[in-house]
């Protein structure tokens, strides 16, 4: 049977042992979190569709076999996750409803339950009562709207040390609260304007000191997609500054490594941008 088929059965098997395991309830907040960063609500002549729109089209499998329900297609330099079912959209309807948290997503899925077909369903808002680290929702926001990177602050090719800063960085548009929701539950970092952009801000952690906060949360709520190998290799570096293998580089091939995982992590970030 469908994973649809099995959980629709109960509208609140989210946390519900007898209905869904806990690797599955980590699986659907990771899915909602990533929709609140990518998923589309669209409405077409009085239809409904739910689409996805990934450069990766590995993170879109994944979301197939969570679901157990989609159809993925190649278009041009992307990928699109679509669902156009009516039983389909009520399921995320039933997954959805009273979960969301963002105010643009909270907006869309209130204009679905508008239209006639599911006028019947009652909208519950969350007002973040779904934020938390206990749960996976904030690693599939990351899979969206997160990136890591790292940089080399001196670039002196006869010194025997170097200085790297390693940054993990969430942005949002016109939804501070999220942010700052974000910093609140980490304890750590900070929120700045992005004045290129309107309305857009940013959370920050730059200190290898607080980044542990989100390397233990994201050890125990994976990320799925391509920006899990970036994470990886961010991890990676980070453990080697906190040995100092930076500050005392006892070879040219050491240093070489160290600045290998540098453009790595840069080149998966600039890789990643979908949008």
């Amino acid at each position: 049977m469908k994973h649809y088929e099995k959980w629709i059965k109960n509208k609140n098997y989210l946390g519900s042992s007898e209905t869904i395991c806990e690797t599955s309830n980590k699986n659907i907040w990771w899915f909602i979190g990533f929709i609140e960063g990518d998923g589309s609500f669209i409405v077409s002549k009085n239809r409904v569709f739910f689409i996805i729109n990934q450069k990766d089209p590995k993170v879109l499998y994944k979301v197939r076999d969570i679901l157990g329900i989609g159809k993925i297609s190649k278009y041009n330099n992307y990928y699109r996750y679509i669902l156009t079912k009516k039983d389909h959209i009520l399921f995320l309807i039933y997954i959805f409803n009273g979960r969301l948290i963002l105010n643009k997503t909270n907006e869309r899925f209130k204009y679905w339950l508008s239209l006639g077909l599911y006028s019947n369903i009652n909208y519950i808002y969350n007002d973040y009562k779904s934020f938390t680290l206990d749960n996976a929702w904030l690693s599939g926001f990351i899979e969206a709207e997160g990136c890591f990177n790292a940089r080399v602050v001196n670039t002196n090719n006869n010194s025997k040390s170097l200085r790297i800063r390693l940054r993990f960085i969430v942005d949002q548009k016109s939804e501070d609260r999220v942010l700052i929701k974000i910093k609140e539950s980490l304890n750590c970092g900070f929120i700045e304007d992005r004045k290129v952009v309107k309305d857009m801000s940013r959370f920050v952690l730059d200190s290898n000191k607080d980044q542990i906060v989100i390397i233990k949360y994201l050890d125990t709520y994976k990320l799925k997609g391509i920006k899990n190998i970036s994470y990886i290799k961010f991890k990676r570096l980070w453990n080697k500054l906190e040995l100092k293998q930076h500050l005392n580089i006892v070879s040219l091939k050491v240093k070489k490594r160290l600045l290998n995982l540098v453009k790595t992590i840069n080149k998966l970030d600039e890789e990643i941008v979908h949008k």
